[in-house]
């Protein structure tokens, strides 16, 4: 869609401004946001960009901060996500598939996603949680492999993100994270 590639390239472009890090930092604060996702849509695209981050979570150390990135498969930036995923306020989760294998070595702080396409796609090692993509998001299925589904996407229980909250708590728990009034979205940097 036009609308939403236009706002993609304009958030792309404000990553890249010199003053990112203190507006976002500034925003966050501002708005009080108590938890933050990253790259609803899109992911990190450089080093440089993941330490702008970096930044950000440690200069707003009383907001979660969450993601899921594939790129942990690139050299260049896994040493920047790795710093990313070592701060105690960020939840960074890799998102792993049949394509992409499950790694040999995952940080301690960081959990695995799996996207499963099929109801036969299972991951070979365990991960930490399974999205589904359509048309099985609507086939009631509470685990896959042994992981937890994503409870949206399970086709039986009746729960939104914000009230599941497993993606961004600390430990998993069976308790549903408290709905928060101080959710919403930031857009980005404006003139």
């Amino acid at each position: 869609m036009p609308a939403v590639k236009a706002a993609h390239r304009s958030n792309w472009k404000a990553s890249r401004r010199q003053d990112f890090v203190t507006k976002m930092i500034a925003e966050i604060q501002r708005r009080r946001c108590e938890i933050v996702r990253i790259s609803i849509s899109g992911d990190f695209y450089s080093p440089d960009y993941v330490e702008k981050w970096v930044e950000i979570v440690r200069n707003c150390p009383t907001t979660v901060f969450f993601s899921y990135t594939r790129s942990w498969r690139l050299a260049a930036i896994r040493p920047a996500l790795d710093r990313l995923a070592a701060l105690p306020n960020m939840r960074l989760w890799w998102s792993v598939d049949s394509e992409t294998g499950i790694p040999d070595d995952v940080p301690p702080r960081v959990r695995l996603a799996y996207m499963s396409v099929a109801l036969i796609d299972e991951p070979a090692q365990p991960v930490d949680l399974v999205f589904r993509d359509y048309p099985i998001r609507g086939i009631t299925q509470k685990r896959v492999a042994g992981a937890m589904v994503c409870p949206p996407e399970n086709g039986v229980t009746k729960i939104n993100c914000e009230k599941c909250g497993f993606c961004w708590r600390n430990r998993p728990s069976s308790r549903p994270a408290q709905a928060s009034n101080r959710r919403w979205p930031l857009s980005v940097l404006t003139d």
